[in-house]
């Protein structure tokens, strides 16, 4: 299942519940860097019928869905599988909260661990070192914290950790990643706008989370942290607040766009000249 050096996982047939098509992609690539053969589902109905018709070495499941969460469908799973006569496949939650502060809520749903969003890639790799290859996973204390974000329009750190970003084949990706995450964005800073202007406030917060992981994935940690404001007041069913919420909004998802077209800019220069 995994190589000599313990990077690479050949066999392992992963399931990927995620709804948002941008952090889907993004985690394909990375665990495609890895070996893994992955499947995605984009809700947790469709996540837990391709469990009932697949056989997979471990889930990687959102905890927060639109149809069915990830809490339901781990439920339906652990049923299913005690019903059936199923063995246990390991499901690691996948939360844009600290690990410490739902990691109770994963394990009642059947849950085996917690993996904070965006997630490091060797976190993720000695996540699927543990469940996949047997070892019992140990998490550092740091593990446990919420990710801290940089106060920068965009983290190049971030870019830079992953490797699916890397070579000529990466800059490639990032460029239309970045592309497709600037036209998911308006429409969801719209979409935000609109709702609120509708006083429905329980779908501000769920675009507010869903933008506040995507990103952060991209290292775009200013929109990320007003995201998480909005996400805050929209969740307490503070209006007041959110039309100056939305428009700093605005102003850090146009820095943070520009900073990363500029990014995208100069790799493709470095690529040009290094040929």
């Amino acid at each position: 299942m995994q190589d000599k050096d313990g990077k690479a996982f050949s066999d392992a047939s992963l399931l990927l519940a995620e709804d948002d098509l941008l952090n889907a992609d993004i985690a394909c690539r990375i665990l495609r860097k890895l070996g893994c053969h992955i499947e995605v589902a984009s809700d947790g109905f469709m996540a837990t019928r391709m469990w009932e018709e697949g056989d997979f070495d471990l889930i990687l499941m959102d905890c927060e869905m639109a149809e069915m969460d990830g809490f339901d469908a781990s439920r339906k799973i652990r049923e299913r599988e005690k019903e059936a006569g199923r063995r246990h496949t390991p499901i690691v939650a996948l939360s844009a909260h600290a690990p410490a502060e739902i990691r109770e809520r994963c394990l009642a749903a059947g849950m085996d661990d917690v993996l904070a969003k965006p997630f490091r890639e060797a976190l993720l790799r000695d996540t699927l070192q543990a469940w996949i290859g047997g070892e019992k996973p140990v998490r550092a204390a740091v593990d446990e914290q919420p990710v801290r974000l940089a106060a920068v329009s965009v983290d190049r750190r971030v870019l830079d950790s992953i490797t699916a970003f890397q070579g000529s084949s990466g800059q490639l990706l990032l460029k239309s990643i970045v592309g497709r995450f600037a036209d998911a964005a308006h429409t969801q800073l719209g979409l935000l706008r609109k709702n609120h202007t509708e006083g429905e406030t329980e779908e501000v917060r769920r675009i507010a989370h869903t933008l506040k992981s995507s990103s952060a994935a991209l290292g775009a940690n200013c929109v990320s942290q007003c995201c998480a404001e909005i996400e805050k007041q929209a969740s307490k069913g503070e209006t007041a607040p959110l039309p100056a919420a939305l428009s700093a909004l605005e102003q850090e998802l146009s820095a943070a766009l520009r900073n990363l077209r500029e990014i995208v800019g100069e790799r493709e220069e470095l690529h040009r000249v290094h040929g």
